[in-house]
Order: structure tokens, then C-alpha cells, then sequence
């Protein structure tokens, strides 16, 4: 008899993880602690014309980012090279790095990559890494490493969000064979972390990979598609995004660069908000300097995150758990004497 009503108890503790399926029942039982949990990264596209012209608008920018870095809960910011309009230049250089350095003080996690132009009259990228070398990020805590060694040129950073491990690779403008394949070895020592990739050029205005994206694309990209799930960049002058989707998963691909607008770009900055809860990233643009928003289709719009944020990994492991704590709880109730 006890038998039969041990084996009624874990019948009817799987028909309740059927009908209630045990990630439910803990999102349900989180959802008050879920609003901590969101958290923000903020794109800087193309600034050369501000460290050329109007440094002022982006001491703006980084300034606005400390500011509200903690109401927004910023774990880290992202610039899309073209930190200079001539990588020859030092006034340019120190305009840059007076601007970025107001992160630094704040303790907002950054980084940088060269794009086209720190190439311009310095091929070898020597202003780039004095200024933005190696050894400005080697001993923060999310900086993962480097290539080639001793140069800034490519790297890989860290960061959490939402109680999980988030992995960016910031590639060079035109990242060769070689950067490529450094990636791929470094991104298969974190296969549990989310991946973003962040580089120079990649996308068209018309939403079409270049031949240097589609290098990156197939590369990179695809071969590791259940990882990666954001692309960011910047080079051509304007806004486009699409997504693809490999074996199942979902790869957003965007592109923002405001170079043309007024002032070599006004300020605007991408400001991408990461909302666990309801599975999306809305992606807004903002200008600090101008205290406005770009709310048009290519400008304001949500990205799916369903494939970002691990739905419970561990399920598998809970299930028989669950199953047994169930069915037991019932079995045991079913030999309690009634209450008198």
C-alpha cells in the first residue's frame, strides 16, 4: 500500500513539473529581485572629429557616462575606433586620452580598438599604444589579455551582467588571419560565457556584411554563433543593423557611426540596456551634448535576448531533485495521521 502511494506521489510530482516547470516556478519566486539585475553597456562610435575639433563634446560624452553610470548600472563601455582623426597627431591623442580618462577616474570599465585612422601617418600604431597600450589595462580585474603580445592592438575583457559571464573581444581595424585565429583559441577557454564582438568595420549602410565582415563572419562569428550574440560597429557613416540566425541562435549585428551630423557627430552614443527578465536589449541613441534622443526605427528599437541569458543550466541537474522533493513531501503527508 505505502508502495503504490510512493509511486501516486511521483506521478503527481511529474505531472506538477509539467505543468509548472521548475524555471518558472523560481522566475516567479525571483521576479522582485530582477530589476537589480538589468544592466547597461554604452557604445562610443567614431569620435575623431571631437578629438580633432571638439574635444569638448567628448569629455561630454565620458562625463554624462560617469555621471549616470550608477542609475544606469553601466558595466562597461565600448568605442568603436577612430579615436583620432590622425594617428600622427598628439594633440589629437591627448585630446583622446583626456576624454577617456574621466571613465578611469570614475571606475568604469572601458576599452578601445584602433580603427582605420590611428593607422593614418603611424602604420605601426605607436600613438595608439602609448596612449591606449597594453599597460593602461593589464592590471584592471576585466581585462583578459592582448594580441599581439605587448600591443593593445586586439583584446579580449570581461564583465557580469545579470548574473552571468559576458566575454568582448575588441578586434583591430581589418583583423587578420592571425588575430582571428588567436581569437578562436582564446574564446574556447570560456565556453560558458556570452560573447560580444566589437571591431571597426564590418556593415554596410544597406545591412550587408562588407568582405571584411564577411571575414570576420566566417571566421569567427559562425563558428561560435552559440556564443556570440552582438557585433558592434562603426567605420561607415550612418545606421543599419540586421540579424542572423545560425543553427538556432540568434546574432545581432549593428552598426553606428554620426560622424556626418553637426560637430563631427553631436554627441550621440549608443546606450544598450540588458533586461533578463524579459529576455531583451533595448538599444537607445542619445546625444549628452544635446540632451536628446534619435527615436526613428534605426535609431531606437529592442534586439531578442533569448539566447543571451542561460535559461537555468543546471536544469538537468534539478529535475530528479525536484521530482523527489515532490513525491516526498505527498508521501509523507499521505502517512501523517489527519489532523484532529
Amino acid at each position: 500500500m505505502k508502495s503504490q502511494s510512493l509511486v501516486t506521489a511521483i506521478l503527481l510530482g511529474l505531472l506538477l513539473f509539467t505543468l509548472f516547470p521548475l524555471n518558472s516556478l523560481i522566475t516567479s519566486v525571483s521576479c522582485s529581485s530582477f530589476d537589480s539585475l538589468d544592466f547597461s553597456i554604452i557604445i562610443l562610435p567614431d569620435t575623431q572629429y571631437y578629438s580633432r575639433d571638439h574635444p569638448e563634446i567628448f569629455t561630454n560624452q565620458t562625463q554624462w557616462v560617469a555621471d549616470n553610470a550608477v542609475d544606469l548600472n553601466v558595466v562597461f563601455v565600448l568605442h568603436l575606433g577612430d579615436l583620432v582623426e590622425n594617428g600622427d597627431s598628439v594633440s589629437q591623442w591627448e585630446n583622446a586620452a583626456k576624454s577617456m580618462s574621466i571613465l578611469e577616474d570614475s571606475g568604469v570599465s572601458w576599452e578601445v580598438l584602433p580603427g582605420n585612422h590611428e593607422f593614418a601617418g603611424d602604420e605601426n600604431l605607436v600613438n595608439y599604444n602609448n596612449y591606449f597600450g597594453v599597460g593602461n589595462f593589464s592590471g584592471k580585474s576585466w581585462f583578459g589579455g592582448s594580441y599581439p603580445s605587448g600591443t593593445n592592438n586586439n583584446n579580449f575583457c570581461f564583465f557580469s551582467g545579470g548574473e552571468n559571464e559576458f566575454l568582448i573581444f575588441n578586434f583591430q581595424y581589418q583583423p587578420s588571419d592571425a588575430v582571428l585565429a588567436w581569437a578562436n583559441t582564446t574564446v574556447a577557454q570560456y565556453p560558458s560565457s556570452r560573447v560580444i564582438v566589437v571591431t571597426h568595420e564590418y556593415l554596410g549602410l544597406d545591412g550587408e556584411r562588407t568582405e571584411e565582415g564577411n571575414h570576420i563572419w566566417n571566421n569567427f562569428v559562425v563558428p561560435h554563433a552559440d556564443q556570440v550574440f552582438l557585433v558592434l560597429c562603426g567605420h561607415i557613416h550612418g545606421e543599419a543593423n540586421r540579424t542572423d540566425v545560425v543553427n538556432g541562435h540568434q546574432v545581432h549585428q549593428l552598426l553606428s557611426d554620426y560622424q556626418d551630423s553637426e560637430n563631427g557627430g553631436n554627441g550621440w552614443l549608443r546606450i544598450f540596456t540588458f533586461y533578463p527578465q524579459e529576455e531583451e536589449i533595448r538599444v537607445k541613441t542619445f546625444s549628452p551634448y544635446l540632451n536628446s534622443y534619435e527615436t526613428d526605427a534605426n535609431s531606437q528599437f529592442t534586439l531578442s535576448a533569448t539566447n543571451v541569458i542561460p535559461e537555468f543550466p543546471f536544469l538537468g541537474f534539478t529535475l530528479p531533485i525536484a521530482i523527489a522533493t515532490i513525491a516526498l513531501i505527498f508521501y509523507r503527508k499521505k502517512l501523517s495521521p489527519n489532523p484532529k
